[in-house]
């Protein structure tokens, strides 16, 4: 996931993310969330929480209420509850949208959907073609109605792919797949798995270079998430800000307890583990890098998680190194992809300032000196 491609949050609207189950009716293989239960958001907690929020929200501000899980449909009707409740008291400034794996969304969900949409929305996850979809995702590729997405969002629709080293030899062939069906991949790493067998990194690199070719001669399809990060910023040394939105969210638990972002909560790290979480300085979260990472050439882009670190190593400051390698082949990909692109085109075709070429000038020397490609 890129920083433009993420939940919009701008100035003229806040959003809060609502776990309203911990249940779900897949097994991803990749599955952060090591406590799912059949824990549920009840309609009287979700309405103290966006009472609450629009009770302190600015005026011409919207409110974006983001339904969360586990598989948030499997509480359909705690999102239905609250959609009337608030439709019945003519408050119209809010907006909702949840992440779905999209399996559920058949029948009168469906019909529901179709009659609120776009007020109400989701997020689609879909990892690929048939093949990979199945293996990541417990066999779900038929349970999904494709269709019905492709008629809600036209050509205008995203998908959200997460990637496993399993299935990595395909991930090419998968972004290819979900562009046939007008829709744009969003793709990130997944977290808590190992990225360190030197085949499944140069198998990464190779998939890139691949989908490099492919936008090269089909210019006119947005290149997936993987190849649009704006690598300029890496021009400067200290330009740090949040990829995620830790700084810019409250998620809140089945029970309404706030948290910073969704990995604090029990259902990710457990109960004993989410009681400790100290209170974060969202303001200064640089101050929560490893050293390591403090003093890294590519912290301004690279995809810091907190709530992984603390996961995986108890503290937010002691990095989870794993994902490191797979930012630095991405960084190379992308150097490559833009050296490319100006061969091909001419930088004076890019569309670019005098600035951003500059910019993007020194941020390939930068990748160029210090990633070694054959290293990885």
């Amino acid at each position: 996931m890129t920083r433009n491609d993420k939940i919009n949050y701008n100035t003229k609207s806040k959003t809060i993310l609502l776990t309203i189950t911990e249940s779900c009716n897949l097994g991803c293989i990749y599955c952060y969330q090591d406590y799912k239960c059949n824990k549920a958001m009840d309609f009287e907690t979700a309405i103290r929480i966006i009472d609450s929020e629009l009770a302190s929200l600015p005026e011409g501000i919207t409110l974006n209420v983001s339904y969360i899980g586990g598989e948030p449909f499997i509480n359909f009707d705690l999102m239905k509850q609250v959609y009337e409740c608030y439709e019945s008291l003519e408050i119209n400034n809010i907006k909702y949208t949840c992440s779905s794996n999209g399996t559920l969304i058949h029948g009168e969900i469906k019909e529901w959907i179709r009659e609120h949409f776009p007020k109400f929305s989701y997020d689609l996850s879909l990892d690929g073609t048939k093949e990979v979809q199945d293996y990541n995702r417990t066999n779900s590729f038929d349970q999904i109605d494709l269709d019905f997405y492709l008629e809600l969002y036209k050509d205008k629709g995203f998908v959200k792919m997460t990637l496993h080293p399993d299935t990595i030899s395909h991930l090419a062939e998968s972004v290819k797949f979900i562009h046939s069906l007008n829709l744009h991949p969003i793709a990130n790493c997944a977290y808590g798995v190992s990225w360190t067998d030197p085949k499944v990194i140069e198998t990464y690199k190779e998939q890139l270079l691949e989908l490099i070719e492919f936008y090269l001669d089909n210019p006119d399809i947005k290149p997936c998430s993987l190849l649009a990060e704006n690598i300029n910023i890496l021009a400067y040394d200290t330009n740090y800000k949040p990829w995620c939105g830790i700084d810019k969210m409250t998620v809140f638990d089945t029970a309404g307890k706030g948290f910073p972002c969704h990995f604090f909560q029990d259902v990710t790290i457990g109960k004993e583990l989410a009681d400790k979480v100290p209170k974060i300085n969202v303001s200064r979260l640089i101050d929560y890098m490893d050293p390591v990472c403090k003093t890294c050439k590519f912290i301004n882009l690279c995809p810091t998680c907190f709530g992984s670190n603390y996961k995986a190593t108890g503290s937010f400051c002691k990095r989870d190194m794993n994902v490191c390698i797979t930012v630095k082949v991405q960084l190379y990909a992308i150097a490559i992809f833009q050296l490319k692109r100006i061969e091909k085109y001419g930088i004076s075709n890019l569309n670019l300032s005098e600035v951003e070429q500059r910019e993007l000038y020194e941020a390939i020397c930068k990748i160029n000196q210090y990633i070694d490609p054959d290293n990885l």
